[in-house]
């Protein structure tokens, strides 16, 4: 197969597995009316084409209003945590994808499709692993008791398209939602939230069956639950959308405590090494408290808690990185190294340090020998492809990225990075192919149509080549006809 029908071929390959994926959301159930966390099973009320349409409006509304967090190495960490939880629900099969997003208020959310939101703030907020668990554990049972989907069907389907807008702008943080009308905000929002917060009951229970499954606490969630009241009352967001869509009172955090001892109590997996190496990179690189980060990280290397000497030692390096400080920098970075040679955060960071300040062979280099326990790492991939093209060696980068793409089709930021390398490698047919394939995994149908419509002047009279573009033009134009 050569370069060209390779590259069509992997488009391809996309849509037939988000069909796939589609599918196994019919898989994936409690019961709606069981509130002891026991599972059974629920039909679900969309097709698989209405939950991948809705999945990709909800995905662009929350685009248009919130920062991505585009970061590989967080985003492998939280893809972790939520396969431990979503191993647990019956008839997984690994459709779930997870979009972190740069906002400090503390806020998680899921939408159609098995796509869920999670803010960096939650992050933060969390003491534990387990409460960080607790919360994702939350919203996997809201998607596998098709909250949403049973929320669509109250609707009659001509309004499911603003009805989409509405709750993204809620749960992300508007007021009133995107693209909605007036009329429609004011006829949807109440009920929106009332049969929402009617659901959390259930989400939290069906939650905490999956987080024991999965060998936390139970009373992870209701702690931080006492975290989250306090956080709102310090910070005055409760009249912010998460308190709307999450509502936080005395009789839910006591509902949730009392069925808590329902669950066997545990103590593994509480204090995870990478969920503290998360927490620091995630300060270290979305910070957006008024004190300067690295001084931060120092002070807590001086005066913190032992078990988190090694994460504030990453997250001082990472501070100081961002500050250009790349000597020390370098030194913390290998301080850590020295203790524990085969940590992945420890070389990635290494290439990160190398990259940013402008040495990409020595990042190279720290890249290719690592050992093949890291190669899958998505941090690595990204490093690796931004390192090759820094060196100017662009077809490499290319082929390395496409490789990549094959294991990991629903990846917006891979098809992104093959855009880049086809560009350098003067490929503009791949080029505009792969941005059209990243901004349809966002959501931006027609900047993925002007894409398609872009790559057909460079098809050079090809058959095979001219008939896939124009069958993906035409999916693309259906789900415009659909959204309007």
């Amino acid at each position: 197969m050569n370069t060209r029908k390779r590259s069509l071929y992997l488009m391809s390959l996309r849509f037939a597995i988000t069909c796939i994926c589609a599918l196994a959301i019919s898989a994936t159930s409690y019961s709606q009316n069981d509130l002891t966390g026991n599972q059974s099973d629920i039909p679900p009320v969309l097709t698989n084409l209405q939950e991948q349409r809705m999945a990709r409006q909800f995905l662009k509304i929350v685009k248009a209003q919130k920062i991505f967090a585009t970061d590989s190495q967080l985003q492998s960490y939280i893809n972790s945590l939520a396969k431990k939880l979503s191993d647990q629900v019956r008839g997984y099969t690994g459709n779930y994808q997870f979009y972190i997003l740069d906002d400090p208020i503390v806020n998680a959310f899921a939408g159609p499709g098995a796509i869920f939101f999670i803010n960096t703030g939650l992050i933060d907020l969390a003491n534990t692993e387990g409460e960080l668990a607790s919360v994702l554990a939350h919203e996997i049972a809201h998607h596998s008791q098709h909250h949403l989907a049973q929320l669509f069907e109250k609707q009659k389907a001509t309004q499911i398209p603003a009805l989409i807008a509405i709750i993204a702008g809620l749960a992300a943080g508007s007021s009133d939602g995107v693209t909605a009308s007036a009329a429609v905000i004011a006829a949807q929002t109440e009920l929106i939230i009332d049969y929402t917060n009617v659901l959390e009951r259930e989400a939290d229970v069906i939650g905490l069956q999956i987080l024991t499954d999965a060998g936390y606490d139970a009373r992870n969630l209701s702690n931080f639950l006492k975290g989250l009241e306090s956080w709102l009352r310090k910070s005055g967001a409760r009249q912010r959308t998460i308190h709307n869509t999450h509502p936080v009172t005395p009789e839910r955090i006591a509902y949730v405590e009392n069925r808590a001892k329902n669950f066997k109590n545990t103590l593994e997996r509480e204090n995870s090494a990478e969920f503290f190496l998360a927490k620091a990179r995630t300060n270290a690189i979305y910070n957006w408290k008024p004190e300067k980060t690295a001084e931060l990280f120092k002070t807590s290397l001086e005066s913190g808690k032992v078990e988190q000497q090694s994460a504030n030692r990453y997250g001082y390096a990472l501070s100081l990185m961002k500050d250009r400080d790349f000597n020390q920098a370098r030194s913390e970075i290998e301080q850590l190294m020295l203790a524990e040679p085969r940590n992945k955060w420890y070389l990635l960071a290494a290439a990160e340090i190398e990259l940013a300040a402008d040495n990409p062979e020595k990042a190279e280099r720290l890249l290719a020998n690592a050992s093949e326990w890291l190669r899958s790492s998505l941090a690595l991939i990204e490093l690796q492809t931004t390192a090759l093209l820094r060196l100017d060696r662009a077809k490499e980068a290319q082929k390395f990225i496409r490789k990549q793409i094959i294991k990991h089709p629903n990846s917006a930021a891979f098809y992104k990075l093959h855009a880049q390398a086809s560009s350098a490698a003067n490929d503009r047919l791949d080029s505009h192919l792969s941005l059209s394939e990243y901004h349809f995994l966002l959501g931006n149908l027609r900047e993925s149509l002007n894409q398609l419509r872009i790559a057909e002047q460079y098809t050079a009279d090809d058959f095979y080549t001219i008939e896939t573009i124009k069958e993906k033009i035409r999916q693309v134009k259906q789900e415009i006809e659909w959204r309007s």
